[in-house]
């Protein structure tokens, strides 16, 4: 199968959930920008929260402490992270080889430690997290009836893979920057081929990736991937583009921009809520777009 065309994707609609459909509830936040104590208090109920990527705004050690400790405390059942290209001390090689000099060296320089030490500091607090962070890696979020779930089963059966990565095609000289083609491909070809879930941090060509000035910055290597899949994932979410904030359906899979922050930086747009169905033949679909 190719890649489907993507001219005028239309936005979704928001369905009525049927109370006796069995399946997770999705709270989808993305592009906080440490500005998550400016967002809406308390955040919608959902049995997940997942954030997008670009927690921080440069990925200090006190930016990231911040976040971590206000994401564990949210009352979601699951809670799911990546990085994005803000969070620059979360991708190593970017930050020591050039990352470091850009953004922190008057702060390196005051608390008399590298570039190296710095990066697993930083890489240490988001492992430490009581939520989970996904860095080219999946969590299972295993169904064992219709009223609890938990994270640790063999049965595929009874299982929702959810994989998060932070890449994304080349965009300012930022972290987690990839060439177009041969660099992006390798890094979807990681994504497992039973996921349910996708979240990266970058968009799909065509898809909440237009930005102010019209030009559509999504990743074709990454389009392709999920629409050429016998079972793409049904649920992607995604942020990155800030004006492009939105969500769309291709028929298959439900794709979701779930910036936060506004094109000037103002964390005033609110989550956006799916349901996804435990039945692998049943869509995601969107139960609340708070700010539609």
């Amino acid at each position: 199968m190719g890649v489907k065309q993507v001219c005028n994707p239309k936005k979704t609609i928001c369905r009525k959930l049927d109370q006796q459909m069995e399946g997770l509830r999705i709270v989808c936040i993305s592009d906080t920008h440490g500005k998550h104590d400016q967002m809406m208090n308390p955040l919608p109920i959902g049995d997940v929260l997942i954030h997008g990527g670009d927690f921080s705004s440069t990925g200090t050690e006190a930016d990231l402490r911040g976040f971590v400790s206000w994401f564990d405390s949210q009352h979601h059942p699951l809670r799911i992270f990546i990085a994005g290209n803000h969070d620059v001390t979360l991708d190593a090689s970017y930050y020591i080889d050039r990352g470091a000099n850009r953004f922190h060296k008057r702060l390196l320089s005051s608390a008399g430690t590298s570039s190296i030490n710095y990066a697993n500091t930083c890489m240490d607090i988001v492992k430490s997290s009581t939520s989970t962070y996904l860095q080219d890696s999946s969590i299972d979020i295993i169904i064992p009836n219709k009223k609890s779930f938990d994270t640790n089963s063999n049965d595929s059966n009874s299982k929702l893979v959810c994989y998060g990565a932070p890449w994304q095609p080349e965009f300012c000289d930022w972290a987690f920057n990839l060439k177009r083609g041969k660099e992006c491909q390798d890094k979807w070809n990681l994504i497992p081929h039973d996921t349910d879930i996708l979240i990266t941090h970058g968009p799909p060509l065509g898809y909440g990736d237009r930005t102010s000035t019209g030009f559509q910055c999504g990743c074709e290597n990454l389009l392709r991937t999920i629409q050429s899949r016998d079972q793409p994932p049904r649920l992607h979410i995604f942020g990155h583009i800030h004006e492009a904030r939105g969500t769309w359906h291709d028929g298959r899979t439900l794709y979701v921009n779930a910036c936060t922050c506004t094109f000037f930086y103002h964390a005033t747009n609110k989550p956006i809520v799916v349901f996804l169905p435990f039945d692998r033949s049943q869509p995601a679909f969107i139960v609340d777009d708070l700010d539609a």
